[in-house]
């Protein structure tokens, strides 16, 4: 009778708690048919780990994840760079992390939750750190999986914040802002405590709004330019705004001045400022042994090769000679045996 008792204990130990830790890990975060590919199944998340902000190197760009899209990234205390992401892997679509690893590599830690749920619906994440220490979370939360209503072409996009301690648990603040047609939220927070917001309108203009207390935000002129919008504070209160182009503001983005001579990041760009005052670039590229069918755009004429859109070509060093050497600061280096992080 003891012994049975033993071998019933211990397959109840083998058994359910392995299942109770792979549901914490993946039953938590599932959303959408994990059946049917996610359209963003040939997305991936790249990094360059050395720039000044100007130009781009995308030969020195490292695959940090397969199937993940709309990155965006940001250090935390330690100056260990974490990622913010899309999901395409099928049936789990919504925002997760993932977090560089000490050789080089990234491993995802895990779903986002919002007051302990995780939303599907939740994308185009943007992370912050603020004064305090907590991360902010904005969001554009859309209708991608269950029974969410679409938003008619009349009907407002919201945008919405929520903060964390550690960069995972989010409580939800609500919603900060909402027009037509906008999404892929970027921010930035100023030293006096107040923000600026810039987002994407339809791929025709990158919507702009101010805040004092960073949860009501007030209408800027809009920029005149298409791409997915990216916001880092430089010098003093010295704003860009990177787009199709590169833009520069020193007056809270009130008025914006296109700069020249520079390189591009787009699509979905994202900047993190690294501990020793230089930059890492992060971006979207796509699989090309990956790719979804190609679709007609919309209003006719010929969609763009695979991988193209708006990717630039590559840029040398600015100055011309060898890029700085890795691994300053407290960021650690991408390694030549660097290997993308595994997204499954």
């Amino acid at each position: 009778m003891h012994k049975l008792l033993i071998i019933v204990v211990t397959l109840i130990v083998f058994v359910v708690f392995p299942a109770l830790g792979f549901a914490q890990q993946t039953g938590e975060c599932r959303a959408g048919d994990p059946n049917h590919e996610s359209p963003l199944a040939s997305h991936r998340v790249m990094v360059i780990a050395q720039s000044d902000g100007n130009l781009f190197d995308r030969g020195q760009a490292k695959i940090a994840l397969e199937q993940a899209s709309v990155p965006d990234g940001v250090l935390t205390d330690q100056g260990v760079l974490r990622i913010y992401f899309v999901n395409g892997v099928a049936g789990q679509h919504g925002v997760f992390v993932m977090e560089q690893q000490a050789d080089g590599s990234f491993a995802i830690l895990d779903c986002i939750k919002l007051d302990g749920v995780f939303e599907g619906n939740a994308v185009d994440p943007d992370i912050t750190r603020m004064e305090d220490g907590r991360y902010r979370l904005f969001y554009y939360l859309g209708a991608f999986v269950g029974n969410a209503r679409k938003p008619g072409p009349n009907d407002p996009h919201p945008i919405y914040s929520a903060v964390s301690e550690d960069g995972i648990n989010f409580e939800l603040e609500g919603e900060v802002f909402a027009t037509t047609g906008i999404t892929d939220p970027t921010a930035v927070q100023f030293a006096d405590g107040s923000w600026l917001l810039a987002v994407a309108r339809a791929g025709q203009e990158i919507v702009l709004a101010y805040s004092v207390d960073g949860m009501t935000f007030t209408d800027l002129p809009p920029v005149a330019d298409g791409g997915i919008p990216e916001l880092a504070l430089f010098e003093g209160e010295t704003v860009r705004l990177f787009g199709q182009r590169i833009w520069e503001s020193n007056d809270r983005g009130q008025t914006w001045e296109q700069l020249q001579n520079v390189g591009n990041l787009n699509p979905d760009p994202s900047m993190v400022r690294r501990t020793d005052g230089g930059w890492i670039a992060i971006y979207k590229d796509f699989d090309p042994n990956n790719m979804p069918p190609l679709q007609p755009l919309v209003g006719g004429g010929t969609p763009p090769a695979p991988g193209q859109g708006q990717q630039p070509p590559l840029q040398p060093p600015v100055g011309g000679g060898t890029p700085p050497a890795p691994g300053q600061g407290q960021l650690l280096p991408l390694l030549p045996s660097f290997t993308p992080a595994s997204n499954n």
